[in-house]
């Protein structure tokens, strides 16, 4: 993939200075542009420029400078961000200059001192929106020169805070720790794509990557057996030291979240029937009000298994349990045979053992297999709309009659 590269100039009277992108190589200019073309070697340089530095001598100098070595530029044409629809339109002068997908790399060294914060907020939306891949943000820091030698820094360190910070937000507001995983991944990725053999590198970020990837999907599919045995792998992972170490190293606003991480997901947390009414309140916590319902309603169904000391993995006790519930909350068709267990006698003792069921389980029942099956249906072929709105509320209601049903037999 061509790279592309994109700077600003502005009207200093700027030195020439030995650019040092490590300790062998420098590059020996007045302007950090031509230094950082030098070292990346882009296919297009960007110029984003205001009229009064176009006219310029500096820009008429450096444009001389890259004909000489046979660079090739545009000029993205910008105003001078004196009021607030002028930083709009240098927003997207630049937003649409850069192809999508597209690799780049940004020189922040020259210009006016608004234009690193316009260029940072351009560069998240350009990585988001139309997937360019931001290969560095450059600047030169001409201030901290020292014996002629000026140290550049990269300072992407600044567009990974924003990743990680969606990923903080993502989690927190959607208990989702899939973007979490990703950041991981990709950072064990990169480090063993690099050069330097010397340096040890993480060996334990991609572990605990995969783990929280595939605890998200379990979380998205409702995989209730399954979740609190990833949730145990999660919390053994996390205790490892090393672990701990590489995060503090290469992943460091992980570490300023990872409390909460292994509390949210500790093995017990959603294990038994406690715990799957604990995940059904995260769920609608979190706005996935069909997880929840489908829960809800595999969870009376567990629960009345116990009660009656059934098998609550038996798939024919499970559809017992059912019909008896729809008999009883006079929801069953009218199609539907009466008599669905295997025998009259099996039927009667289970009735009567459901008999002293508390009567807000069989109203949560009623309520929940009505919006569930609803929801199942996207709403379609149904007798009567019901809006989302009420969906959610109907859920709720459920919840809370489960919720006091517990904690008046607790």
């Amino acid at each position: 993939m061509n790279l592309l590269q994109l700077s600003f100039l502005g009207t200093g009277n700027y030195r020439s200075t030995k650019y040092s992108f490590s300790q062998r190589r420098h590059h020996e200019t007045k302007f950090f542009p031509l230094a950082l073309a030098l070292e990346k070697h882009p296919k297009t340089i960007f110029m984003a420029l205001t009229k009064k530095i176009e006219n310029g001598d500096n820009w008429k100098e450096l444009k001389e400078e890259f004909k000489a070595k046979n660079f090739k530029y545009e000029i993205i044409c910008i105003p001078e961000g004196k009021e607030e629809q002028e930083l709009w339109d240098i927003f997207e002068s630049i937003a649409k200059m850069i192809p999508k997908q597209s690799e780049l790399i940004i020189d922040i060294t020259h210009g006016y001192r608004s234009l690193p914060l316009i260029a940072l907020s351009t560069i998240v939306y350009l990585r988001q929106v139309k997937e360019v891949n931001i290969k560095g943000i450059f600047y030169g820091a001409y201030e901290a020169n020292k014996n002629d030698i000026t140290p550049v820094f990269d300072l992407s360190i600044f567009l990974d805070l924003i990743e990680w910070l969606g990923a903080s937000k993502r989690f927190i507001d959607l208990g989702d720790s899939s973007e979490f995983a990703k950041l991981l991944n990709k950072i064990q990725n990169e480090l063993y794509q690099e050069k330097d053999k010397e340096e040890k590198k993480p060996t334990h970020l991609k572990n605990l990557g995969s783990s929280l990837k595939d605890l998200s999907l379990a979380l998205n599919l409702s995989r209730v057996l399954e979740i609190p045995k990833i949730c145990k792998r999660v919390e053994d992972i996390l205790k490892n030291q090393e672990l701990r170490e590489e995060i503090n190293k290469w992943a460091k606003p992980l570490d300023l979240v990872i409390d909460e991480v292994k509390e949210t997901y500790k093995a017990t947390a959603f294990d038994g029937l406690h715990g799957q009414i604990e995940l059904a309140k995260k769920y609608l916590q979190h706005g996935y009000v069909m997880q929840c319902a489908t829960l809800l309603r595999e969870w009376i169904i567990s629960y009345v298994c116990e009660v009656i000391q059934d098998d609550s993995n038996d798939p024919e006790k499970r559809k017992e349990v059912e019909n008896i519930l729809n008999n009883l909350g006079h929801k069953i068709r009218n199609n539907r045979p009466e008599d669905s267990l295997q025998s009259r006698e099996d039927k009667e003792n289970i009735k009567n053992k459901l008999s002293s069921l508390d009567p807000k389980l069989i109203e949560a029942w009623s309520r929940i297999i009505q919006v569930r099956n609803d929801l199942a249906h996207c709403g379609m072929g149904r007798k009567k709309e019901i809006l989302a709105n009420e969906l959610k509320n109907q859920v709720e209601k459920a919840l809370d009659s489960i919720e006091e049903l517990l904690q008046n037999h607790e």
